[in-house]
Parts: structure tokens; sequence; C-alpha cells
């Protein structure tokens, strides 16, 4: 039986497997792939992965990280959802 949705863990799998994968393949060094280009492909690779229809959308949407309003001796942070969270 197959699931009704793919899970936001088959997504981080296949988007590292994707980044190693490309990382590896000889187009560039290792040596001087910057940290700037691997978030860039990470990105790239995870909204990629997302945009399929078969992901869980409310999954997506998940707050993970809770906002926070800001005061005299720290700045608001706004809240993080498990679609905006690639790290």
């Amino acid at each position: 039986m197959e699931p009704r949705h793919t899970a936001l863990s088959l997504c981080k799998a296949i988007t590292a497997k994707a980044v190693i994968s490309k990382l590896h393949s000889g187009a560039k060094p290792l040596s001087v792939v910057t940290d700037e280009e691997i978030l860039k492909l990470c990105a790239e690779v995870w909204k990629r992965e997302i945009s399929d229809p078969a992901v869980n959308q409310d999954e997506l949407n998940e707050i993970v990280i809770q906002a926070k309003p800001g005061n005299e001796d720290e700045t608001a942070t706004s809240a993080v959802t498990k679609g905006e969270n690639v790290r």
C-alpha cells in the first residue's frame, strides 16, 4: 500500500543525497567549494523536493521554532516552519 503523502524525512534524505552526489560529481574540486555554494545548492534541491504535490503541505507548514517578540535586549524572531528549515 502506497502512503498518501511523501514524508519530509524522505525529502531531506533525497536532498542530502542529491547535494552530496552533485558535490562529488567532479565538476569542481571539493577544496574550492564554498559554504555559500553548498547552502545555495541545498536550498535549490530542497525547494524542488518540497514542490512535489505528494508532499504533505500540513507537515511543511508545521512550526518548528516559535516566534518570539522583541524586547529592549533582543530582537524579534520569526517562526520557522519545517518547509523553511533546510539546515
